[in-house]
């Protein structure tokens, strides 16, 4: 698919080329968690190490952010100085593959590793453009129309745009649903949306103490509740990397945590006292 040819890479893409190849020995051994919840790593590429300092310390879910800018899909936040910002094949779908490849050695077992896309504009061009290079990787990403056939990473598709419209899209096959919560009761199959996403400022009035108030509680629960009925995993944005503020989440059964700092989110997770509050 992809070549080193100066049509497909700069001297910057083999900066990131030959990092991504030191932290792959880095990374040796190290694997994502077995326990039952997911650390998901917010805004990944903002890390010190992007992509290996989160699957070190037991991310499953990462989150990177992408625009198009001419033939390149830039990982960025916006579209500025996008000259100067990292190729998503380079930064990270290239790292992952090498990590998959060389550690993993392609098993199937229950740790697929979810890739968070989340689109910054949303057109045809974007979408065939991320289709065309996620198909470069065949033995890596799952496919929603071969459910049967059992690949290490998922690619979710987040971000603001209509889910049923994408969801009809069937010449994209690649792509997993990051939903929201209006999407709740409508028939998306859990394999297609494993996750619903809700910003947690909009059902908590969440001011740091040991608990949520009577009316957060009424909020969140019951949402979480529905999540796991439809077999679906609900993720929070917006939250502080505060402990006792993951304690509350994980007591509520939430099995995913998104955190700026999966080191520190690790380190609780693994804390005897805090790992039954995971089961």
């Amino acid at each position: 698919c992809f070549s080193l040819s100066p049509q497909w890479i700069d001297m910057r893409d083999y900066i990131y080329f030959f990092l991504l190849i030191f932290y792959s020995f880095w990374a040796q051994g190290q694997k994502t968690s077995d326990l039952e919840i997911r650390i998901h790593s917010h805004n990944d590429y903002e890390q010190d190490i992007p992509l290996y300092g989160a699957l070190v310390h037991g991310a499953s879910s990462i989150e990177v952010d992408i625009v198009r800018h001419g033939e390149r899909l830039v990982v960025s936040h916006d579209d500025k100085h996008l000259d100067n910002k990292p190729d998503l094949r380079w930064s990270y779908l290239e790292p992952l593959a090498l990590y998959i490849r060389r550690f993993r050695k392609l098993k199937k077992d229950s740790s697929v590793i979810w890739l968070m896309i989340d689109l910054k504009e949303y057109n045809s061009e974007i979408l065939d453009q991320l289709d065309f290079t996620l198909n470069c990787y065949p033995d890596i990403f799952y496919r929603h129309d071969r459910k049967e056939e059992w690949r290490p990473v998922k690619a979710i598709i987040s971000g603001d745009y209509d889910r049923k419209d994408l969801y009809k899209k069937s010449r994209y096959p690649y792509f997993f649903l990051d939903g929201r919560r209006e999407n709740l009761s409508k028939g998306f199959d859990a394999f297609y949306m494993p996750l619903i996403s809700a910003n947690f400022k909009d059902l908590a009035n969440y001011k740091g103490g040991g608990r949520l108030n009577r009316e957060s509680s009424r909020k969140i629960y019951p949402l979480v509740q529905k999540c796991r009925q439809e077999n679906k995993y609900l993720r929070f944005w917006n939250t502080d990397d505060n402990e006792r503020l993951w304690r509350i989440l994980l007591s509520s059964k939430l099995r995913i945590l998104g955190t700026d700092d999966p080191k520190m989110l690790n380190e609780f997770i693994k804390n005897p006292s805090h790992r039954k509050l995971v089961r």
